[in-house]
């Protein structure tokens, strides 16, 4: 399911110079379903648009923020400021797209139990190496414990789909000013993409800007993070407090 504006998947498979194993169990699943009425107009503009830096974009807005290629589908080699992403993040759902998101879930045709799954997900670690980008996703869902570590500046990754389909998705990191830009993209069935990419806000924020494209339909988000000062068992705990088991949020849609 999205982390940002995607639903994150497990990481088992293999990378030419990272990767993870990691399990991931859904006691049932519904049919995928593609909604469409909430999408946008089809549209078929490219994925990357030449923009300005993200670090100097204006927070919340859903438009020209995934960094600029160089025109032939690779990144401009002009050298890049790092940035070290490390750290434990917590959710703003108040300064996060979630209507953006939730139109993300319906394009990748996500199950009832799998929306309800990636929307309990209430923050994310992360762990940047000199050569790999990993991102834990932490939800109380006692079953989904999703890790993601893909290959930073150099080499790809083969994960389980972000759309949670049988299948592989083939996945990238680069470094990009202000941060990490990780693109994701998978084969039939329903052939699609997700660009992530993360930045620093001026505040000391975490900002995740979202692109998921299936076909031509193409929803752009982005979600908050603010950095944790507590530990992972705090963040569990607080949300538990606030949602409830996920038993109980099941009852709920009922």
């Amino acid at each position: 399911m999205t982390s940002n504006g995607g639903l994150v998947s497990n990481s088992s498979g293999s990378s030419s110079s990272a990767g993870s194993d990691t399990s991931q169990s859904f006691p049932s699943r519904m049919p995928h379903v593609v909604t469409a009425a909430t999408m946008p107009a089809p549209t078929t503009a490219p994925i990357h648009k030449p923009v300005r830096p993200v670090a100097a974009a204006a927070t919340g807005s859903n438009a020209g923020n995934i960094a600029s290629t160089n025109g032939s589908g690779s990144h401009s080699s002009a050298p890049v400021q790092e940035v070290d992403l490390s750290g434990l993040w917590v959710k703003d759902r108040d300064r996060s797209d979630m209507a953006g998101y939730e139109e993300a879930l319906d394009v990748l045709g996500l199950s009832s139990m799998q929306k309800v799954t990636a929307r309990l997900i209430d923050g994310i670690e992360i762990k940047q190496a000199p050569n790999h980008f990993t991102v834990n996703f932490v939800t109380v869902v006692p079953f989904f414990k999703v890790t993601e570590k893909v290959a930073l500046d150099g080499g790809s990754s083969q994960l389980n789909r972000r759309d949670l389909r049988s299948g592989k998705q083939t996945a990238t990191a680069t470094s990009v000013p202000g941060g990490v830009l990780v693109d994701m993209r998978w084969g039939a069935p329903v052939q699609g993409s997700l660009s992530e990419q993360y930045s620093l806000e001026p505040d000391g924020c975490l900002r995740v800007y979202a692109e998921t494209r299936v076909g031509e339909r193409l929803v752009a988000s982005h979600t908050i993070y603010k950095r944790s000062k507590g530990s992972k068992e705090a963040l569990l705990a607080d949300s538990q407090k606030r949602n409830g088991s996920f038993t109980d949020v099941m009852r709920r849609q009922n």
